[in-house]
């Protein structure tokens, strides 16, 4: 008696198994279903992708031409600063080498304190981006660029420093326009005199 239920089970299960692959056959897929959100046009989106790069140029620029309030109004309320490495021989003092803790600031104080030192105690600082990437998706972006950095001493006779690195920035849309809202980078004491 158990073998002639078990056969019309098998009959039953290989049909039930057919009605449910020509359905999805027949249904269409999650990839053939219209999104739910509105996809942007392709000149939206160009259009918020130069508006990401315009903002990172604008921050390096206003550090260059030391416009703080430029370079301020670049910053989201709030934004941090990812300390990844010790950007100066000096803060190594103390740790191993590349094994200082991760450390984050407020943005905005931390360039008020930086520009306070780096502006009186150089002639020339200029940071010049020299590729970036962007990728955004619904007000939100990351930025990744390669910036050179040149600088002089107050002294005429003062020898010129340059230095690459790499800088990450997150940036948010916020009441249509894009801000920067944290900003890392791989920055090590690699000065090189020219």
């Amino acid at each position: 008696m158990r073998f002639r239920l078990i056969v019309p089970l098998k009959r039953l299960t290989l049909i039930v198994l057919i009605l449910f692959v020509g359905m999805a056959q027949a249904t269409p897929s999650q990839q053939d279903q219209p999104r739910e959100e509105a996809i942007p046009p392709i000149s939206d989106s160009d259009a918020q992708l130069e508006g990401v790069r315009a903002v990172v140029k604008e921050m390096n620029r206003a550090i260059t031409e030391r416009d703080m309030a430029a370079l301020l109004a670049t910053f989201a309320d709030g934004a941090i600063k990812i300390d990844l490495y010790s950007a100066h021989h000096y803060d190594n003092a103390k740790q191993k080498k590349d094994h200082k803790p991760i450390q984050t600031t407020d943005l905005a104080a931390r360039w008020r304190r930086v520009a306070a030192i780096l502006f009186s105690a150089t002639r020339v600082y200029e940071r010049t981006v020299e590729s970036l990437q962007v990728h955004l998706d619904q007000g939100m972006a990351v930025a990744w660029a390669s910036l050179k950095t040149r600088s002089q001493g107050q002294e005429q006779s003062a020898l010129v420093k340059t230095n690459r690195y790499t800088e990450s920035y997150l940036l948010r849309l916020v009441e249509g326009d894009w801000k920067i809202v944290a900003v890392t980078n791989n920055r090590k004491d690699k000065s090189r005199r020219k």
